[in-house]
């Protein structure tokens, strides 16, 4: 009986019986049978390796479909290797006619051009990345947060980019009404300040002009009543000690 291995793992044997006679069996038969085991093994475990692959992408594909947000594949060169049934709604495109499509294809070119640099740029490096952009679809102008991230072959080359997007037209909608309304407050904040300053300078100046006409009529007076009170027998003002002004009768000389 010649092994059967598959996966180094003993998974049953192969034996050749003549049962009519007995026969001792040639190193020649012995070689052919084991090299026939290995072909078996081989056969096994590829065909093994086969459904696991395929139960993977069923599952892999059950994933990504059933995933509210676009998902895409893109290799080096711009070309969609995948997109789901997401991607294929945001893009207004059939999935059979968006793989074997470039970027270019697609999208405008100067989207498609900063598009494929962050792809390079992450397949250079291997690191994921996500950024936030406008991009163009046919007439309309949609904002988009993207991760990217490397997509691994099977000896670990990085072979294409795995893209995850979200459509946040609205998020950037409410965001930039925010700033706008920050700025309006900014605004307004500043022009009352002013009018603030403004006003209390103003009154400043109307309190300060009165007080200095009302202190130089009074000025004006009082010096009026000291040159009468010298010249003739009127009430004399005067102040006192206390800093309180008083008046008293004058007598005249005799």
């Amino acid at each position: 009986m010649i092994p059967i291995h598959v996966r180094a793992e003993w998974w049953g044997g192969l034996a050749l019986s003549v049962c009519r006679q007995e026969r001792e069996w040639s190193g020649h038969v012995i070689d052919s049978l084991r090299l026939a085991g290995s072909l078996l093994g081989a056969l096994i475990e590829r065909q093994q390796m086969e459904e696991a692959l395929r139960r993977s992408e069923t599952q892999y594909r059950t994933l990504v479909e059933g995933a509210n947000q676009p998902i895409v594949i893109v290799d080096h060169e711009g070309v969609f290797r995948f997109a789901n049934s997401a991607a294929s709604v945001d893009l207004g495109i059939p999935v059979e006619q968006i793989q074997g499509r470039t970027m270019a294809e697609i999208f405008a070119p100067d989207d498609a051009t900063e598009q494929m640099a962050s792809i390079r740029a992450v397949l250079e490096t291997g690191e994921t990345v996500v950024h936030r952009r406008r991009t163009r679809i046919g007439t309309a102008s949609r904002w988009y947060e993207a991760r990217i991230q490397p997509l691994r072959g099977p000896e670990g080359e990085r072979e294409a980019a795995l893209i995850f997007l979200q459509d946040i037209s609205q998020r950037m909608e409410v965001e930039g009404r925010l700033l706008t309304y920050q700025a309006r407050l900014r605004r307004l904040s500043s022009d009352l300040a002013l009018s603030e300053q403004r006003e209390r300078r103003r009154l400043a100046s109307v309190l300060h002009d009165g007080i200095g006409q009302t202190l130089a009529v009074s000025k004006i007076k009082l010096g009026a009543m000291r040159a009468s009170a010298r010249d003739g027998p009127w009430p004399r003002v005067w102040r006192n000690s206390t800093g309180c002004w008083t008046r008293r009768s004058r007598t005249p000389a005799p």
